[in-house]
């Protein structure tokens, strides 16, 4: 069956999947949608031989199985699901009517969601997802934790217009990501290279835009010392921040917009940030 919508979830607490899939019934009624799990734990039984929920079994980083879960697709459109999260009522729907009501096959639609706790978190400002005022984007290429630092970056030395919009959150249509060749899977973690693939799809003449409503919640996202967290934290300060600095300081950036979609084959098959030893038994 092809749906209207996947929805692509790296996933490592499978006892939040089905809160995450219950929710998405509730955000997505007019449409029709899947869920596409990948990670390196089994399914809870309550989700096992729903046709609406896949499993793909991957030790890799975020971004590689974010990517190869975008390439399993079967929705039209495609867009993030993370297993911390919890979509609105309606959300969905809704933003699937605004992207469908741009008519653009190049069409990025940057999805709005909050960042705490029981739905606690503040309303993210339309500077956010702007690169040149996102205290997020600043503090990663000054090498500071996003945290503690907000907006004081200078972007001189960097090849990114001023109107360049970013985010993590995204919806597109399938046939274009893989056209413009997905996630750059170098990235271990899904903010930057989303970031990455947000600059190349605006260099290609592609429209981004911002949603009007919030489409879901980031639960536990601040909890910053979670040991769950640590290895994304530790790639998003030391290795993701410096890579995306150092390719947007490259005047030839503004020439790399289509990558090879089969890129993700050559990242590791197993994150050693999060599994040192190998695959677990």
């Amino acid at each position: 069956m092809n749906y209207d919508l996947s929805i692509i979830t790296p996933a490592l607490t499978p006892s939040r999947w089905v809160t995450l899939y219950e929710s998405a019934k509730k955000s997505c009624t007019k449409y029709s949608f899947e869920i596409i799990f990948i990670g390196p734990y089994d399914p809870p039984d309550e989700l096992k031989g729903n046709p609406q929920v896949k499993y793909i079994k991957d030790f890799g980083a975020v971004t590689r199985c974010s990517h190869i879960g975008m390439c399993s697709a079967t929705g039209r459109l495609v867009t993030n699901g993370l297993d911390d999260a919890v979509f609105y009522p309606d959300a969905l729907d809704n933003t699937i009517d605004l992207y469908d009501s741009f008519n653009n096959p190049k069409e990025l639609l940057l999805i709005r969601y909050r960042e705490g706790p029981g739905f606690g978190g503040p309303y993210l400002e339309d500077s956010y997802y702007i690169a040149k005022t996102s205290y997020h984007t600043r503090a990663i290429l000054a090498g500071q934790p996003a945290h503690v630092i907000a907006g004081i970056v200078p972007f001189e030395d960097l090849n990114i217009p001023d109107d360049y919009k970013q985010g993590a959150q995204i919806m597109l249509s399938k046939e274009y990501f893989m056209d413009i060749g997905g996630y750059d899977c170098r990235f271990e973690h899904l903010a930057w290279a989303s970031h990455d693939f947000c600059y190349r799809v605006q260099r290609d003449g592609g429209a981004v835009d911002l949603s009007t409503v919030e489409v879901l919640n980031l639960d536990q996202i601040l909890d910053m010392l979670a040991p769950i967290r640590i290895p994304i934290e530790t790639a998003n300060n030391k290795y993701d921040g410096p890579l995306l600095k150092q390719m947007q300081q490259d005047p030839n950036i503004v020439n790399r917009i289509k990558i090879d979609i089969d890129n993700w084959k050559e990242s590791p098959e197993v994150w050693a940030r999060r599994f040192p030893e190998g695959k677990p038994v």
